[in-house]
């Protein structure tokens, strides 16, 4: 009986250490200078770990550029430049992103 309520007490400590795995994912659009009414679309997941991804989608005509805030054991600020029409990724040696802005 009691290897029973030892392996039951097991689940249960497992169960919310899986649902802490799960990451927030955040997201951000800035509009577009040119062609007005469109945007560039972010997003990223901040992990906790040595490093994250800023994803990014450029609708716009012209490139566009933003600053990323990044959170190490310091606040530090990039300018990242996203090509017209563009979709692609940068990969940050920061634990996580707390904000994108335009222009830098």
């Amino acid at each position: 009986m009691s290897a029973l309520f030892l392996t039951a007490g097991l689940v249960v400590g497992v169960a919310p250490a899986a649902s802490a795995d799960v990451q927030a994912q955040a997201t951000r659009s800035i509009s577009c200078d040119n062609p007005s009414g469109n945007k560039v679309n972010f997003s990223w997941s901040n992990s906790g770990l040595v490093t994250t991804t800023l994803y990014f989608n450029n609708h716009c005509s012209t490139s566009q550029r933003v600053t990323v805030k990044l959170n190490n054991a310091v606040v530090d600020q990039v300018c990242l430049v996203t090509g017209a029409g563009v979709k692609s990724s940068v990969r940050y040696n920061a634990t996580s992103i707390s904000d994108v802005t335009k222009g830098c």
